[in-house]
């Protein structure tokens, strides 16, 4: 999937806020990761060091056990796995999740490695 530097900033609302040369750097230290409709971004337990911005569609979290809902679908915009950030006593800079994220439609997010934030 191929996502233009000049659409992300021209149009997103998070990337709209930096300039070009700032959304072009954040592209070449992530990946694009397309979701069909209902297909697993992560479940409870993977160990991930990304945080997700939404590019398009629309992702809900829910408790792994019982596949109830967490709060409202999240769409563009918003940031998926943020709490990584905050964990710096887990293995490969990242965390185990401890819930499941699941696209609810096609769906695009951008994957930004935590160590890329630093």
């Amino acid at each position: 999937v191929y996502v233009s530097h000049l659409c992300l900033h021209n149009y997103h609302p998070i990337f709209c806020k930096f300039n070009l040369d700032v959304v072009k750097t954040i592209l070449n230290f992530s990946q694009i990761i397309y979701l069909n409709k209902g297909q697993t971004l992560y479940e409870q337990g993977f160990n991930d060091r990304y945080l997700y911005v939404i590019l398009f569609g629309k992702l809900r979290l829910s408790h792994p056990e019982t596949d109830a809902p967490i709060g409202q679908p999240l769409n563009i915009g918003w940031t998926v796995g943020e709490e990584i950030l905050f964990r710096s006593d887990r293995k490969a800079n990242g965390g185990q999740r401890v819930e499941r994220c699941k696209s609810l439609c096609e769906s695009c997010v951008l994957g930004i490695e935590k160590r890329s934030l630093a």
